[in-house]
């Protein structure tokens, strides 16, 4: 385990996603905490967010936006220093805390001001999610985890293909790989707020494919019905914020903050008018009598004082007085509760749930080794060609790996995703004390659709875009029954279900000019 690193010393490691370590760390001259997020990767492009997240940061500098104190690279190993949150993140939060309806909307303001920071400063985040918002003690909200952000100036940095965001909160243009705007930060935020509502996610599924496609096409349930209490107008603004398309949410986090200050406002200001016309008018009789009779009840004390003498009580009190015991007792360390987020996840391509980490040290380093042993296992991945890695979701690493991952014992959800194919998942088992080795060929599990449309159309892969003809690259499909869609404004649509179950390869050519002669 690695004691330090720069001027920090590691008081403990919280997480292990990938080429990423999350640590709880103390500045050693300051004695400060700090939250210490450690990089090693082959992988540039992963470096290069990596640094640009410090960088983001660090243009902010925003109270609802982690600081950063410090980056740095010791011996290959990269570092962001960033502020201690005591408390956890949303997910954590939420599955500990029930909200009434007035505690609802308060959170989901303080969370729409946060992100409406970025918003005003051009940034889109890109990867909203619970684990990326972090809630202190006293329900402050806190907004972490850019290295996905980008400013609105840049061009795209990713490649025609690739996915980034969480699948669970994606918008359905960064499904389709359309140019994302502030919008669709305000997607991912309206999920957000569906899950603090319900408790439950409006799109969960098993898998990605089906998660992507419940975003696309399946319509919100009414949120009146699933919580009574709450105002209409918040009730609308979130179905407003999960609409399909993009020009028909609000705009940016601020346009929604305008909602929440527009209506708060308003019904304030209806409960001071309550307060001045109605209450006050009931209360003044009562407030002129309550004066009345405490009037007579210290008349009736100054007369009984002036007719009995009290007694000299002094003989009875102690000449020393008690002393003064501090009502703070002295921190007992072992007892603090230092539980820090655990949403500093690698940034990269797609991250969606957490990454298993390995079991924490909490007994003396032999027990921790022999426990670590017995509980964990070593994972190897291979692929043909490179693939990112995900397990449950979680980015963690990219082949060729470096480095076998630890990982606890149990059955995971293994994703693997090259920006010329889909996202491939399975599910595998992790055996505790062994050496656990996956071998992959994409190419033995998808099929190749090389496809010539006369005179031009869009095409759907089982109603996702997939792009304009002609196409730059063939598309690759999973071994199964697809629906091929094209459509063209002019000639209409063409739609066909093909097999690719038992074929390697399979060629269309597709004059639209026929359909529209032979309809």
């Amino acid at each position: 385990m690695l004691k330090s690193i720069g001027n920090y010393e590691i008081i403990k490691i919280i997480a292990e996603h990938g080429p990423t370590t999350i640590c709880l760390a103390r500045h050693k001259k300051l004695k400060r905490k700090t939250f210490l997020k450690i990089f090693k990767s082959a992988d540039p492009s992963l470096l290069q967010r990596f640094e640009r997240e410090a960088q983001i940061v660090a243009d902010l500098n925003d109270r609802q936006i982690v600081a950063i104190y410090d980056f740095g690279e010791e011996n290959g190993l990269y570092y962001i220093s960033m502020e201690y949150v005591e408390g956890g993140n949303l997910k954590e939060f939420l599955e500990r805390t029930p909200l009434s309806a007035p505690e609802i909307l308060d959170l989901a303001y303080k969370i729409a001001r946060a992100v409406a920071v970025l918003h005003q400063n051009n940034y889109i985040h890109r990867d909203l999610k619970p684990e990326n918002i972090l809630i202190d003690e006293e329900r402050n909200v806190k907004l972490t985890d850019f290295g996905i952000a980008y400013h609105k100036s840049l061009h795209r940095m990713t490649m025609e293909g690739s996915l980034l965001g969480t699948p669970l909160y994606m918008s359905p243009e960064q499904i389709n790989n359309l140019p994302v705007t502030p919008a669709s930060d305000v997607f991912s935020l309206g999920i957000i707020y569906y899950q603090m509502i319900t408790g439950q996610h409006p799109f969960e599924a098993p898998r990605i494919g089906e998660i992507f496609s419940q975003i696309l096409t399946k319509p919100v349930d009414d949120l009146k019905k699933r919580k009574t209490d709450l105002p209409d107008w918040f009730v609308d603004l979130v179905l407003r914020m999960l609409n399909k398309e993009a020009g028909a949410r609000p705009q940016s986090a601020v346009d929604v903050l305008k909602e929440f200050e527009r209506h708060l406002k308003t019904e304030s200001s209806q409960k001071e008018e309550i307060t001045v016309d109605e209450e006050s008018a009931y209360n003044k009789p009562i407030m002129i009598v309550s004066f009345a009779f405490l009037a007579l009840i210290l008349l009736f004390a100054w007369w009984f004082t002036r007719e009995n003498k009290i007694p000299d009580s002094t003989n009875n009190l102690s000449q020393h007085p008690a002393p003064v015991i501090d009502s703070l007792p002295p921190l007992d360390s072992a007892a603090l509760r230092q539980r820090a987020p655990q949403n500093n996840q690698p940034q990269s391509e797609a991250n969606v749930k957490e990454a298993r980490s390995v079991i924490p040290a909490t007994t003396p380093p032999q027990n921790n080794e022999q426990v670590n042993a017995q509980a964990t296992g070593d994972v190897i991945i291979k692929t043909i060609p490179w693939c990112r890695i995900y397990l449950d979701y979680q980015l963690v690493d990219s082949t060729p790996m470096l480095k076998p991952l630890k990982l606890k014992a149990g059955t995971y959800t293994l994703g693997l995703q090259n920006p010329s194919y889909p996202i491939y998942t399975q599910t595998i088992e992790i055996k505790a004390g062994k050496i656990n080795q996956f071998e992959f060929i994409l190419d033995s599990l998808f099929s190749r659709l090389d496809l010539h449309v006369l005179p031009w159309g869009d095409v759907y892969i089982d109603g996702k875009y997939i792009g304009k003809t002609p196409l730059q690259k063939p598309i690759y499909v999973t071994r199964e029954k697809h629906v091929l869609e094209i459509r063209n404004e002019y000639y209409g649509s063409y739609v066909d279900t093909i097999d690719f179950s038992a074929k390697a390869r399979i060629r269309r050519q597709i004059a639209l000019q026929d359909l529209k002669n032979n309809p």
